[in-house]
């Protein structure tokens, strides 16, 4: 019997594991009305795999904008894909709605993002799964989502409950084409992810340009080394070991040289960005850990100053 799976958020990365997972499971969407219409009117999702060249063409169950259409249908997986400002509505929508789901699968950027899942949540006994993955993707046109990389997917269990429909979900990504493992010390991992978000992704919002220029350009890269010096001291507080943090970065940032971060393309296209669940988390962790993080304070104020001129 196939998993009836609802992706909530359907933007680039909802859109991406839509597809993919349509293979064996059945497939609900919710996002925003534009790119939702167009699914619902094809009935599929096209998919274009930049790295190989190929495109295919996955057939969804519903696509909508309204979560009364989802009152009839019980849920083995949610997989909350939106930004991490979104989160708390959206699951809050849910609640509201009594819609029913087993497992909810949490894949935002930046830290806090269980904590904001669980108020909204209520006390609700639901499994719930932390998700990191490294796939890129961006929406070029409505209906459309271009695969740019394939990477893997980190899963871990909150509080170490939901073995079984934590290997079954991995099994299922696996099965459809994402590679995907279960890794035990989530958070371990969500630093590690976010060490790069932190750096790369503000740097190259402010200054709109693409990721290789925070490994090439000196200037950058010094912001980046502050960046990072600031974040391990209150990772170190939080329990978090990095390892060669400052390589790591730059690394990333020479692999993806030609790519515009997700904060520039928010920037770009007028968007709210989540640099309060990135860097603002820091500067709110070092607070609570009496560590001075001048540095990510500046850097989330620029980001903020940023979206003020188009957010009103």
């Amino acid at each position: 019997m196939k998993f009836n799976i609802l992706v909530l958020g359907t933007g680039a990365i909802g859109s991406l594991f839509a597809a993919y997972l349509s293979r064996e499971a059945k497939i609900f969407c919710v996002g925003r009305r534009e790119h939702i219409k167009s699914i619902s009117k094809r009935g599929k999702i096209k998919v274009n795999r930049v790295f190989s060249g190929e495109s295919f063409e996955a057939s969804v169950e519903l696509a909508t904008d309204n979560l009364n259409e989802l009152l009839s249908t019980e849920f083995d997986y949610v997989l909350v894909t939106t930004k991490a400002f979104d989160l708390y509505s959206a699951v809050r929508g849910l609640v509201e709605k009594d819609i029913a789901f087993k497992t909810i699968v949490l894949f935002q950027n930046g830290i806090g993002i269980v904590d904001e899942a669980k108020k909204a949540l209520e006390g609700r006994k639901h499994c719930i799964l932390r998700a990191l993955t490294y796939n890129g993707a961006n929406i070029p046109e409505p209906g459309v989502v271009n695969h740019a990389g394939i990477g893997e997917t980190l899963i871990g269990s909150i509080e170490g409950a939901c073995k079984e429909e934590l290997e079954s979900l991995i099994s299922l990504m696996n099965a459809c084409g994402l590679p995907a493992r279960h890794v035990d010390n989530i958070k371990r991992f969500e630093f590690e992810k976010l060490v790069v978000n932190a750096t790369i992704n503000p740097i190259t919002a402010i200054l709109r340009v693409r990721n290789g220029f925070v490994a090439e350009n000196k200037y950058a890269r010094e912001i980046a080394e502050r960046i990072i010096e600031e974040f391990v001291m209150v990772a170190d507080k939080e329990g978090v070991s990095l390892e060669n943090p400052i390589k790591k970065v730059i690394e990333v940032a020479k692999k993806t040289k030609d790519n515009l971060s997700s904060m520039l393309q928010d920037i770009l296209n007028k968007r709210k960005t989540e640099i309060d669940f990135i860097n603002g988390k820091i500067v709110e962790l070092g607070k609570k850990h009496g560590v001075e993080t001048p540095i990510n304070e500046m850097i989330h104020k620029l980001v903020k100053a940023i979206e003020n001129t188009y957010l009103r």
